[in-house]
């Protein structure tokens, strides 16, 4: 699921989206589990043509076993070699 904020209301550049799954897994393979996914992510094109951030957090609940987070930052640059 992708929330965007409607036209003229929020933040330009600005987006997110709330992920959550959860996850029937074969006895024999592992546990189930469940995911819930949030991301936000800002377009820097006012600074740099191309260039945004993007902060992801991840969180995974395994019905047996060890629960994990996960927290990533990314900084993404659009750019084209040659005319590839």
């Amino acid at each position: 699921m992708k929330l965007n904020a409607p036209r003229g209301v929020g933040v330009k550049g600005l987006s997110g989206y709330v992920f959550y799954g959860q996850f029937d897994v074969p006895e024999d393979q592992g546990s189930d589990f469940t995911e819930t996914d949030l991301s936000i992510s800002y377009s820097l094109d006012n600074v740099m043509k191309g260039l945004s951030v993007r902060a992801r957090h991840a969180i995974v609940d395994f019905d047996n076993g060890e629960d994990l987070n996960d927290t990533r930052f990314y900084i993404k640059y659009k750019f084209m070699i040659g005319n590839i």
